[in-house]
């Protein structure tokens, strides 16, 4: 999905974007798709804590999810 928003994050340890630089060639990708990827991840699992805490039914899609 595209949408022309855009955001800017500054990173505080260089070697992680050095990192991602690395699997984004291993894996023939960006490293804006990754930092997408572990964004969306970041927010399922916050959202799977607080569901957890009000004892929501909820369930944990993204752990068998191919990206």
């Amino acid at each position: 999905m595209h949408n022309d928003k855009t955001i800017k994050i500054d990173l505080e340890y260089y070697i992680m974007y050095d990192k991602l630089g690395a699997l984004a060639i291993e894996y023939n990708t960006t490293v804006n798709h990754l930092a997408n990827i572990a964004i969306r991840r970041l927010i399922d699992d916050i959202e799977f804590f607080r569901g957890l805490r009000k004892g929501e039914n909820i369930s944990i899609a993204h752990l068998n999810e191919q990206t």
